[in-house]
């Protein structure tokens, strides 16, 4: 249920994202990530590797919420 809970945060948070920004807010963002890009000084490896962070804890939420879900079914 956890996974389950986590997923739903996420994805509302990607809903309310996109209702509760402005435009504006949203190029100034996307302006932001190009600077960001064009600037040899920023660690692009380091960013890349926040996003793995995160994709790997929600694999594991919802790998440790399937072992659980399988082992409660036996």
């Amino acid at each position: 249920m956890a996974g389950g809970a986590y997923l739903c945060f996420e994805g509302f948070e990607k809903i309310a994202h996109k209702y509760l920004h402005s435009p504006a807010a949203e190029e100034a963002q996307r302006q932001e990530r190009v600077a960001a890009l064009a600037n040899p000084a920023v660690d692009l490896v380091a960013l890349e590797k926040d996003k793995i962070k995160g994709a790997i804890r929600t694999d594991f939420i919802l790998s440790a919420e399937i072992i659980k879900i399988g082992r409660a079914s036996c």
